[in-house]
C-alpha cells in the first residue's frame, strides 16, 4: 500500500471514530432537566435580637451540564430581584422582612440550564405577624392604571398602608401576571408608585380588566377598583425581520407613533433593529422605550450616513429609556436604532417604542 493510501485508509478511520463518539461537530441536544436538591428558608433577626429584618431564600441545585440560573417565586409570582450563587454552588435571594406578609407561604425553586430545561422545589415559608404595640387591622389602598393598548403596556397602582406595604399583585382578567409588582425606583415617578410590564401580543383584541392587590405586613389586603384597557394589535407598527441595517429598516409611515419589537441577543453577538421616517423641518423627535431589559438595551436616533443623531438616551420613568433630537431648517430621514448590549443583555426581550413629534 502506497502513502497515499495509507493515508486516506487512516483518515478515513479517523473520521469513523469522531461519528462514533459524536465528534463531528453536532451533538444530541440537551434535554435533561436539573434537579433542585433542597429548597430552604431562613428569616434574618436584628444582631440585638429584635424584630426580623430578613428572609433569605436558598436553594441547591444539580445538571448534567450546568445550572446557570437559579428564580425563586412566593405562592406562585416571582420575586423579582437578584439571585446570587454562592461560594459552595448554592443559590441565595436575599429579602428585606417587611417584603413578605405574615401568613404560611409556599416558596419554589426553579433551577435552569442554557438549553432552557428547568427543575424545581418547593419549601414552607411561615412570616410571623409583625411586633406591634397595637395589631394592624387596617388594609391598604390601593389604585391602578394602565398606560398601553399595543406591544408592550405598563401597569401601575399607588398603593399606602397606616404601616407598611408588602407585597403588590396585578391581576389581568383575574388571572395573576406571575410577579409581585416593583416599587417605582426614579424621581420623576410617583410616590408610593408599584408597576409591572405585560406583553400584549398574548392577549386578544378587545377590552381587558386590570385589578390590583396590595397587602401589608401584617396580612391585610384590598383590591383596586378594576381598570379597563383595549387592546389593539393594529394600532402601531409591528417590526419585520430582517431590519439590521440601512436598507432593510422597517419603513415608519407619517402618523405612525407605536412601534412593537422584539431584541434576540447573546454575549458579544448584539441585534439590531432599524426604522425610518421623515422628521420634517423645525421638528422635534422624541422616542420612549419600554422593556423588560432597559438596562441592557440602547435607543439611540441616527442620520441617513449613519451618523448619531441623538444617542444619550435618559431614563425618564421606571424601565422607560428616552431620546429626543430637534431638527433644523431642513427635513431629512432620521433612523431609530434599537440595539442590545453585547455584555448583559439575555436571550430575548420585546420592546415598545413610543414617538412623539413637536
Amino acid at each position: 500500500m502506497n502513502i497515499a493510501n495509507r493515508c486516506r485508509l487512516a483518515l478515513s478511520c479517523v473520521t469513523l471514530l469522531l461519528s462514533a463518539c459524536g465528534g463531528d461537530g453536532s451533538s444530541p441536544p440537551d434535554t435533561s432537566a436539573p434537579l433542585v436538591l433542597s429548597t430552604s428558608v431562613s428569616l434574618q433577626s436584628a444582631p440585638t435580637g429584635g424584630p426580623l429584618v430578613g428572609v433569605d431564600l436558598q436553594a441547591s441545585a444539580s445538571d448534567n451540564v450546568k445550572v446557570t440560573s437559579v428564580r425563586f417565586l412566593i405562592d406562585g409570582n416571582d420575586v423579582n430581584g437578584d439571585t446570587q450563587q454562592n461560594n459552595d454552588g448554592t443559590w441565595l435571594h436575599e429579602m428585606n422582612a417587611f417584603q413578605v406578609p405574615a401568613g404560611t407561604h409556599t416558596v419554589t425553586a426553579i433551577a435552569y440550564d442554557a438549553a432552557g430545561n428547568s427543575g424545581e422545589g418547593t419549601t414552607t415559608l411561615v412570616m410571623p405577624a409583625p411586633a406591634l404595640a397595637t395589631p394592624d387591622t387596617t388594609p391598604p389602598v390601593v389604585t391602578a392604571a394602565v398606560d398601553g393598548s399595543f406591544g408592550l403596556a405598563k401597569l401601575t397602582a399607588i398603593a399606602t398602608d397606616d404601616v407598611q406595604v408588602a407585597t403588590v399583585l396585578f391581576f389581568v382578567d383575574g388571572q395573576a401576571t406571575g410577579a409581585w409588582g416593583r416599587e417605582s425606583y426614579m424621581g420623576s415617578d410617583p410616590r408610593n408608585q408599584y408597576f409591572t410590564v405585560i406583553d400584549t401580543t398574548r392577549l386578544s383584541n378587545g377590552p381587558h380588566q386590570v385589578v390590583v392587590r396590595a397587602t401589608d405586613t401584617s396580612g391585610n389586603h384590598a383590591d383596586s377598583t378594576p381598570v379597563t384597557f383595549t387592546v389593539d394589535s393594529t394600532a402601531g407598527l409591528a417590526e419585520t425581520e430582517p431590519n439590521g441595517t440601512m436598507a432593510t429598516a422597517n419603513f415608519v409611515a407619517a402618523g405612525q407613533t407605536l412601534i412593537t419589537g422584539t431584541l434576540t441577543g447573546a454575549a458579544g453577538k448584539p441585534d439590531v433593529d432599524l426604522y425610518k421616517l421623515s422628521l420634517p423641518a423645525n421638528k422635534t423627535l422624541r422616542v420612549d422605550m419600554l422593556s423588560f431589559q432597559e438596562q441592557d438595551m440602547q435607543v439611540q436616533l441616527l442620520d441617513a450616513s449613519g451618523k448619531v443623531l441623538a444617542g444619550d438616551e435618559l431614563m425618564t420613568a421606571s424601565e422607560v429609556n428616552t431620546v429626543s433630537y430637534a431638527n433644523g431648517s431642513t427635513a431629512q430621514d432620521v433612523y431609530v436604532s434599537v440595539t442590545s448590549l453585547s455584555v448583559g443583555f439575555d436571550g430575548s426581550d420585546r420592546y415598545r417604542l413610543a414617538l412623539g413629534f413637536q
